[in-house]
């Protein structure tokens, strides 16, 4: 025991060390991070249970370390920057999915008041409409029943008594509906709001995605991307379902921002998530720097249709350097 308790002193003093202002330039000069950090994001700030959120001064002291110590690219850097691996500060990018209110409410400020660019991807269809992506519906669902027990995907059912029991279901619903046809989703999904009486816009849920008009109200350092139009699993689409979801993603980003989308990230973003049809029709539709979740720097030469990201599931800011630093070292 004495030994183990040694030990983590020892791991916890590194962990200290190397971030440290005079060890971490040292660090980065003679061992250079070998790609780019692509740094994914979802909520900022506070939200309404049952959704999870990063902590905003979390977030901020994560932001002021980076721009301390990082070189930070604009998204439309990444394929110059990412092209070659340099001494000297890592090259990070920031990216956030789906587009939630709280993002602009208490990210952006930070992301101008530090000049930090980043990347934020639209599920179109809650922006036009502002009901909740799916896969956040089913969390709200299962957390706001009066049912005290729910039917599970793959047969039986489960008690609704306590928050972790409805994350589990939730969580069983989700991955289930992953890996069905978009028709059957689309299905079951109608079915869910019937059985448990909690529609997709729910009046006792405020708005929690970004409006157009606040999109059009972003601070300079931002731009957007696209993340489809439904939020569906681009593997599981058809040709033509395929198609209509990345056109009409593309459409309403312009159409309410005058500018056409190139960066695109895949919902859920797994490999087994998008395929050769979903790259090709990215492609046709102007869609050249697409992001996958594939955990992982970008590494020169690697494919622009599946960049790789690493999930920001950091706790304590004094941890977060330390986090980056693992994926560094190689």
């Amino acid at each position: 025991m004495a030994e183990l308790n040694n030990f983590s002193r020892i791991k916890a003093g590194i962990k200290r060390l190397f971030p440290a202002p005079l060890v971490w330039p040292v660090w980065t000069t003679l061992k250079p991070s070998p790609g780019t950090i692509v740094l994914m994001y979802h909520r900022v700030g506070p939200s309404p249970a049952p959704f999870d959120t990063l902590d905003v001064e979390i977030f901020r002291a994560q932001m002021q370390w980076l721009s301390r110590h990082c070189r930070l690219l604009h998204p439309d850097e990444l394929q110059a920057g990412a092209a070659r691996s340099s001494r000297g500060k890592p090259k990070v990018l920031v990216t956030f999915d789906d587009g939630y209110r709280n993002t602009a409410e208490y990210a952006y400020p930070i992301l101008d008041e530090l000049k930090i660019p980043a990347v934020v991807f639209l599920a179109t269809e809650a922006m036009d409409n502002g009901a909740l992506i799916w896969t956040e519906w089913l969390e709200w669902v299962f957390h706001k029943t009066e049912l005290m027990s729910a039917k599970l995907p793959y047969g039986g059912s489960h008690d609704l008594t306590s928050a972790d029991d409805k994350k589990i279901v939730a969580r069983s619903w989700k991955k289930y509906l992953k890996g069905v046809t978009n028709g059957e989703r689309l299905a079951v999904l109608d079915r869910l709001v019937r059985d448990y009486g909690v529609p997709r816009q729910d009046e006792r849920l405020p708005r929690q995605m970004l409006t157009w008009d606040e999109v059009r109200a972003s601070p300079a350092c931002v731009i957007y991307g696209g993340h489809t139009h439904s939020h569906p699993i681009m593997s599981q689409l058809d040709t033509r379902e395929l198609d209509a979801e990345v056109a009409l993603c593309s459409r309403r980003i312009e159409d309410e921002t005058a500018v056409k989308p190139r960066h695109f990230a895949y919902p859920n973003g797994r490999r087994e998530d998008f395929n050769a049809s979903s790259k090709t029709v990215l492609r046709r539709h102007g869609f050249d720097l697409i992001y996958s979740t594939i955990e992982g720097l970008h590494l020169p030469g690697a494919d622009m249709t599946e960049i790789r990201r690493l999930p920001t599931t950091v706790g304590h800011p004094s941890d977060f350097p330390w986090f980056l630093l693992r994926y560094m070292a190689g």
